[in-house]
């Protein structure tokens, strides 16, 4: 009877090691799962940037994360006296330390006279960026 005693408790602390190591592993892929909740937060005064490019002033208006997506949504104003053709331009997404994390392109192609309202997608959660740089696409 002795015997069999000490072939068991060896085999009982194995099966209870390799438990915890299979509780530990399913938390630690829980919580690095991506969520698909949406994130709709308006864009904070610090984060609304406005730049002018080649007479065409661009404002982030909106930012929200939705089923996987982030858009963007940028107001463009043609500050020239005439209507001017845009094709596309790139938004440039950083972090709060001002590395790129992403580029955003948005497509136009039309003639803007006063104001014109698009919307930009990246596939992902980049809307807690820190700051954003456009570009011209020629």
């Amino acid at each position: 009877m002795e015997w069999k005693n000490k072939k068991i408790i060896p085999i009982i602390i194995g099966v209870i090691v390799i438990a915890l190591i299979i509780i530990l592993a399913i938390n630690l892929t829980k919580k690095d799962k991506p969520t698909n909740k949406p994130n709709n937060r308006p864009v904070e005064e610090n984060r609304r940037a406005s730049d002018t490019v080649d007479n065409f002033e661009f404002i982030l208006e909106d930012v929200k994360y939705e089923n996987n997506s982030t858009e963007f949504k940028v107001k463009i104003t043609n500050k020239s006296s005439e209507p001017k053709y845009l094709n596309e331009f790139l938004i440039r997404v950083k972090d709060s330390e001002g590395n790129q994390i992403a580029s955003v392109y948005g497509i136009v192609e039309k003639e803007i006279e006063g104001e014109e309202r698009i919307s930009c997608y990246y596939g992902g959660d980049i809307s807690n960026f820190g700051s954003i740089e456009y570009e011209i696409e020629r």
